[in-house]
């Protein structure tokens, strides 16, 4: 007997792209996206390789589905600002609703 083909692809670390399968849905999935979505800055703080960047993915989609505009700003990448990776600067990457455009 063979065992059915599967499309199902398992990543180590690195975001999952916004159709992974294996992503799964916690309550800071329902937290940012309610928390962005009433106009509130709003951050996500945890261990690296705990699903932050892929929470960003999820949670834009979602955003960007129902037709509001998001931005994501990663400043860590910037060489500028590579000597101030510090605990403090770790709370520089974003994703905000602009301002200028109105939360429908």
């Amino acid at each position: 007997m063979r065992a059915p083909q599967s499309n199902y692809e398992y990543q180590v670390g690195g975001t999952l792209p916004v159709n992974a399968s294996s992503y799964v849905r916690r309550q800071a999935d329902s937290d940012f996206y309610k928390s962005l979505k009433a106009g509130h800055f709003s951050y996500v703080f945890n261990s690296p390789q705990m699903g932050k960047s892929s929470l960003r993915v999820q949670t834009m989609k979602r955003l960007q589905a129902e037709g509001i505009l998001c931005c994501f700003e990663d400043y860590l990448n910037d060489t500028q600002l590579l000597a101030l990776r510090t605990v403090e600067h770790t709370c520089l990457q974003v994703v905000t609703i602009p301002r200028e455009f109105p939360v429908r």
